[in-house]
């Protein structure tokens, strides 16, 4: 892209405040932005520069303690599994299976009421996920870092995707700071863990039921 001049016009970045502040202004590689750093020591504006690097407070915002948070959240969806006894859960199932019992005689079973207990976790996961990404997202803004990947992205958490903010985010800040990337791998290591978590937790449940159903039976769920 050109100006009038056909000369090409800068890269986005930080450059020397143009109107003569003492900071760096945010240009979007077609016009001058109101986002502005905090006073530091930096050259006048010459119309002929190149970008320098981001505020230092942007860049340690971009590892700030609300997205290392963030991505620990798995661990809560995680938690709520392990408090449920899968292996018992499926030995007292396995009756019902033999016999048909109707649904409502097999949700009655006090047992079966603990997978209650992995809902609620998986709730109160969901709630921190977008909890610590409007705070992630205001403490960028705040500290300078241009157009942050918006927190409104983290409600695809609802379908399952808690990583889709993570990952936006971490682009986007990387790209405007140079930072930014150590909490989208933690973020990995602990949803891979969760995963097998569950997995291990289901299959138990699983094996337990087929351990102790009778096959002869010919009864099903009604």
């Amino acid at each position: 892209m050109t100006d009038g001049t056909s000369s090409p016009l800068p890269q986005p970045g930080w450059y020397p405040d143009h109107a003569g502040g003492t900071g760096l202004r945010w240009w979007d590689g077609t016009q001058w932005t109101d986002h502005v750093s905090a006073p530091i020591a930096a050259q006048p504006y010459t119309g002929n520069q190149t970008p320098v690097a981001a505020p230092e407070s942007a860049k340690a915002a971009a590892t700030n303690p609300f997205i290392w948070i963030y991505a620990l959240v798995p661990l809560v969806t995680g938690l709520g599994y392990v408090l449920v006894d899968w292996r018992r859960l499926g030995e007292e199932v396995a009756p019902y299976v033999t016999s048909g019992g109707g649904s409502a005689q097999l949700y009655s079973s006090g047992l079966i009421g603990m997978t209650a207990i992995a809902s609620l976790f998986g709730w109160a996961a969901i709630a921190l996920s977008v909890l610590f990404a409007v705070l992630d997202w205001n403490r960028l803004r705040k500290a300078g870092v241009v157009r942050p990947f918006h927190w409104a992205f983290v409600f695809f958490v609802l379908v399952g995707q808690p990583a889709v903010y993570m990952i936006g985010r971490s682009v986007v800040t990387r790209r405007r700071t140079g930072r930014g990337l150590p909490p989208l791998w933690l973020f990995i290591v602990v949803q891979v863990a969760v995963w097998i978590l569950i997995i291990v937790e289901v299959s138990l449940y699983v094996s337990a039921i087929f351990a102790n159903v009778d096959l002869s039976s010919t009864g099903s769920f009604s």
